[in-house]
């Protein structure tokens, strides 16, 4: 199961970092998007050009950051790869998407949701980059969980698209809603896989 999990984590990060990568960055920004979200994109190329573009190479990198034999067989990589991931994908996607924040289609609630989301994505960041230079590694995959959770938003904001159009239900107030419900369970999730992980670890006779 842990290893269906991280192949499917793969191909579904892969998957949404290529789309956002051919849409924005070979193509002209928004072309292809839901109309009432065009004007805002055309505003701002280079916000959410950024903020695709940096998101697209974050969720490229984090799975990589939970492979264990990477860890074990190529510390040094494994390091530089996880400077890049938060030192630049993080770092300047999560400025890029609260700045964007401020213009998302679907009104305050959006905004206030995307905004959060960004906030967390950058504190979380920070948190795992402290935790790693204290060389405080328990706390640094712990952060590293909460970040990568967040990361997944770009994953499962678009999981719950799909079925807005299929249902024909109200776009925005639809999207309003994604724009929270695309990274709070997430967080649920990533708290859960901590605490399971935290009691295992806790019953077991020696030391993994």
């Amino acid at each position: 199961m842990r290893r269906f999990g991280l192949a499917a984590a793969f191909f579904l990060c892969f998957a949404v970092a290529g789309y956002g990568v051919a849409v924005y960055g070979l193509g002209p920004s928004g072309a292809r998007v839901h109309p009432d979200m065009l004007a805002n994109f055309q505003a701002h190329p280079v916000g959410i050009t950024t903020h695709i573009l940096a998101s697209a190479l974050a969720l490229v990198l984090g799975p990589f950051q939970f492979n264990t034999r990477l860890r074990a067989r190529r510390p040094a990589l494994h390091r530089w790869m996880g400077r890049i991931y938060l030192g630049v994908a993080v770092l300047v996607g999560g400025i890029a998407g609260l700045y964007m924040s401020y213009y998302a289609f679907g009104g305050l609630l959006a905004k206030s949701g995307f905004a959060a989301l960004a906030l967390g994505w950058l504190y979380t960041g920070a948190m795992a980059y402290v935790a790693a230079r204290a060389r405080d590694f328990n706390a640094h995959r712990r952060w590293m969980i909460r970040n990568f959770a967040l990361t997944f938003a770009a994953v499962t904001l678009r999981l719950y698209l799909p079925p807005v159009f299929i249902f024909q239900l109200p776009f925005e107030q639809a999207y309003a809603l994604i724009a929270w419900v695309c990274w709070v369970p997430n967080l649920v999730v990533a708290e859960w896989i901590i605490r399971s992980t935290a009691r295992q670890q806790a019953v077991l006779p020696f030391p993994t």
